[in-house]
C-alpha cells in the first residue's frame, strides 16, 4: 500500500503530465527505472525528448524545486537519461533536455523548463 507522500507524489505526476499534454507533449513513457534510478516522465516536445524530474514541495518558494534537487540525484537522473537513450538505441545527437514540473505549498503547479543539462 502506498503512503500518503507515495500518493502526493503520483498525484502530482498526473497533473504534470495532464499540464505538459495540454502544452502539446506527447506522453511516452512513465517511471523508466534502471540501476541508477528513475526518470518520473518521458515526454517529446516537437522532436525533442522532454525528460521530466516531477517535484512536489510544502514550501511556496519557486527555487525549492530545483535546490531539492541534489547533485547526486541530479548525476544518477542524467545516468538514467543516458541508459534510456542507450536501451531505446537512439543516437547521441537526439535532442534532448530535463525539465521540472512541481507544485509548491500554495497548490500552484509551475514549469521549469531546461534545468538542467544533459551532456553525452
Amino acid at each position: 500500500m502506498p503512503s500518503p507522500r507515495q500518493d502526493q507524489g503520483y498525484y502530482v505526476e498526473q497533473q504534470a503530465k495532464r499540464f505538459l499534454k495540454k502544452k502539446g507533449f506527447i506522453y511516452l513513457s512513465q517511471h523508466f527505472q534502471c540501476r541508477f534510478g528513475e526518470i518520473d516522465l518521458i515526454m517529446k516536445d516537437g522532436d525533442t525528448l522532454v525528460f521530466v524530474e516531477v517535484r512536489s514541495r510544502q514550501l511556496s518558494s519557486y527555487s525549492n524545486a530545483l535546490e531539492s534537487i541534489s547533485l547526486n540525484k541530479q548525476r544518477k537522473l542524467i545516468k538514467a537519461i543516458h541508459v534510456y537513450l542507450h536501451s531505446h538505441q537512439l543516437p547521441h545527437l537526439t535532442d534532448c533536455r530535463i525539465d521540472i514540473v512541481g507544485k509548491d505549498g500554495s497548490n500552484k503547479l509551475y514549469w521549469i523548463q531546461n534545468a538542467l543539462e544533459v551532456q553525452y
